[in-house]
């Protein structure tokens, strides 16, 4: 009962989001596709994607809506990203920070 309540208010929030083109750090990451190997997250107008790239080896990036690349794991290296949790974290990661600056710069 109670995880089909959060469906719910996650479903809503998605749809208030969307009406009110309003950036929310605080909306959560929902990954699609394998986990185990590659997937993606669409975000605030961000799209992030993680991929094992060889046993091991997971390679993630951060887009901004035009496809332009915010960051990735290429500029990290030779910082290994061992497993799709790291990726995926380490994405979400620079995905709220250049949110959190992109805020602060509209308020200025």
């Amino acid at each position: 009962m109670k995880i089909e309540a959060i469906k719910s208010l996650k479903l809503i929030g998605r749809l208030l989001f969307k009406r009110n083109k309003a950036l929310n750090p605080e909306l959560e990451f929902e990954w699609l596709g394998d986990l185990s190997d590659d997937c993606i997250a669409r975000w605030n107008g961000l799209t992030l994607r993680a991929e094992e790239m060889e046993r091991r080896r997971w390679w993630w990036a951060v887009y901004d809506k035009n496809g332009d690349t915010i960051d990735d794991s290429n500029e990290y290296y030779p910082k290994e990203f061992r497993n799709g949790i790291w990726a995926r974290t380490e994405a979400e990661r620079v995905a709220r920070e250049y949110l959190e600056m992109t805020i602060n710069k509209s308020k200025q």
